[in-house]
């Protein structure tokens, strides 16, 4: 069913589709991301960096954003690390598991009451990939991709900007209506349509 209907869609929202998904690059040494280097995360939605950032008591996980995205605030929050299952001097690739660091302490996606659905873990949780190149192919420094939660929702779900009025402005696309999602995204298209595009690598060249 999902293969119908990517056919029948437009390839031109499909990607537009898509592209709203794929709000973060992953900044650093430059060339393939691997697992031996430290990176930073920035958000394409709001123009500044992913960071730890205390939230209280109440206010969720604890990660927010930087106040801006100038050269030394980068420096300072070059504490990313992406964790492949084994081997850590090969890269990235786009699709494969992996675990998502910052400095001593994994992200993974668990039950809060309040703000986003993650936790904090001492120990890896392989249930992220990269998402929106060719599956496979290395993933490098400056391009634009999709962070994609395999264990949120059934089908798994891409990670984003979201504006909340408690905890950090991050969230997934179930954390509101999926049609307020589509009418920010300008398009009516099914979520598990966009997904399986963003999965088959949007933005590889034909």
């Amino acid at each position: 069913m999902t293969d119908d209907l990517q056919v029948a869609a437009p390839q031109s929202e499909l990607e537009r589709a898509a592209q709203y998904f794929k709000q973060w690059t992953i900044l650093g040494p430059t060339g393939d991301v691997t697992s031996s280097n430290r990176y930073m995360l920035k958000n394409s939605r709001i123009r500044r960096f992913l960071q730890y950032e205390k939230q209280g008591t109440f206010g969720g996980i604890n990660l927010g954003w930087t106040d801006d995205a100038e050269p030394a605030t980068g420096r300072r929050v070059t504490q990313w690390q992406f964790v492949r299952q084994s081997g850590r001097t090969a890269p990235i690739t786009y699709g494969e598991l992996v675990a998502i660091r910052w400095k001593d302490d994994y992200i993974f996606h668990a039950h809060r009451d309040v703000g986003i659905n993650l936790k904090w873990s001492d120990n890896p949780v392989f249930e992220w990939c990269l998402l929106g190149g060719k599956p496979g192919s290395p993933v490098r420094t400056g391009a634009w991709l999709s962070i994609f939660n395999t264990m949120s929702e059934k089908t798994g779900e891409p990670l984003i900007f979201f504006d909340r009025t408690v905890g950090g402005d991050i969230g997934w696309p179930s954390s509101r209506t999926w049609g307020q999602t589509l009418r920010e995204m300008g398009t009516s298209l099914a979520k598990d349509v966009v997904i399986a595009y963003l999965t088959k690598g949007s933005s590889a060249k034909k």
